[in-house]
């Protein structure tokens, strides 16, 4: 994989987080309007007139996978911070670090990138409006060497669903606009769109010239539908267009856009949840720099990816509640691998040791094209 492609798939990777932030937006805005208390419930957007805690949380996490070439495992503490500054006004700052190891690769460790979030949420009319801010704060580890640069590539796959998949990019910001509005009493509409801008920085240490990844444009659209009193589906589509990277002020490289629908089914029943989540992710082929021109390649560098995820948290009294998690994922051939499917198994315990502290644990086995295992534990503080 050359340095272009394997920074496409880097690139994507990151890109992933203002389609995601994009995302959670909309879903927990459409919940926050809701006319009826069912489904509003677990919400991070608030529009009441009391003031959410600050939240701390300190997580650990360890990663292992064997692809049937090589081993790869990663350690990561992710920390984040929730700080209401208002009623409708909130501060958000994420950053990790992690440590890369493994067999037939070279060792990586050092911070990844600091991610702030301002959102500010206002009625308007019936519906509800967020409008954020985000930035990407170049604190991670950039300029490496060709070794540690081999296996960044490898955290970038998304087959292996790493906790933190890249470590330093230049600054970014990203402005984000969601709303929602109520039907009836039983649907809720909401749309989003984002624009990313990304800053050039090193890559590589021999590099001469800055690469640039390509700005990025995201619309989404969705819905909440009640189907009965305890029973909700929701369905998200959400489509990214990516402009070419740059070397210099050469463009090298089109990784071409991307379209994501998401369906959810969830159940409550009591303190219980039953939750179905769908997700289908099409990428269109990528085009490289041949001679003077940018050219289709045959092969997509980042494969189309069929994600479902089936979820039952039952809670056992007020300080204990167990989530059992079943997953699937398919991903298609590209020019550099094969195509995989992947079974996840696991457990994920949830401890509320007093009114302002939670303990979150999670055990998550992979077996089928990739076998390996994630344990984590994470420790929620509220002020």
């Amino acid at each position: 994989m050359s340095p272009i492609q394997s920074q496409s798939a880097t690139k994507l990777s990151r890109a992933s987080l203002i389609g995601l932030l994009s995302l959670v937006l909309l879903a927990t805005l459409l919940m926050s309007v809701w006319p009826q208390k069912a489904e509003a419930q677990a919400n991070q957007i608030s529009l009441s007139a009391s003031r959410m805690p600050i939240k701390a949380t300190m997580s650990a996490y360890y990663q292992q996978y064997n692809d049937g070439e090589k081993i790869i495992n990663e350690t990561s503490f992710p920390v984040s911070l929730m700080v209401p500054l208002s009623t409708k006004l909130s501060l958000g700052i994420w950053t990790s670090h992690a440590s890369i190891g493994g067999d037939k690769i070279a060792s990586l460790s050092g911070v990844a990138d600091t991610q702030l979030l301002v959102s500010y949420v206002a009625s308007v009319g019936n519906g509800s409006l967020v409008v954020s801010l985000g930035a990407n704060l170049p604190s991670g580890k950039i300029e490496l060497t060709t070794p540690e640069f081999d296996t960044a590539i490898l955290l970038s796959q998304t087959a292996f669903n790493f906790r933190v998949p890249s470590y330093g990019h230049g600054f970014g910001l990203s402005p984000t606009l969601t709303w929602a509005i109520p039907v009836s009493s039983n649907l809720v509409l909401g749309l989003g769109a984002a624009y990313q801008h990304r800053s050039g920085y090193k890559p590589l240490e021999d590099f001469e010239d800055d690469y640039t990844p390509g700005n990025e444009i995201l619309i989404t659209a969705g819905f909440d539908s009640r189907i009965s009193s305890n029973t909700a589906l929701s369905l998200d589509v959400t489509h990214s267009l990516y402009e070419a990277d740059k070397i210099g002020e050469v463009e090298i490289f089109d990784s071409g856009n991307k379209t994501v629908v998401t369906a959810m089914i969830r159940r409550v029943t009591g303190f219980n949840e039953l939750r179905l989540i769908m997700a289908y992710r099409t990428r269109a082929k990528s085009s490289e720099l041949a001679g003077t021109e940018l050219v289709t390649q045959e092969q997509r560098t980042v494969p189309n990816e069929l994600v479902g995820r089936l979820s039952y948290s039952m809670r056992l009294n007020s300080t204990y509640t167990t989530t059992w998690v079943l997953g699937a994922r398919s991903y298609d051939e590209t020019a550099f691998y094969g195509s995989r499917q992947l079974v996840d198994i696991g457990v994920e315990p949830y401890v509320r040791l007093s009114d302002k502290m939670s303990l979150a644990t999670r055990f998550i086995y992979t077996l089928g094209s990739i076998d390996g295992f994630e344990g984590g534990l994470g420790l929620v503080v509220d002020f």
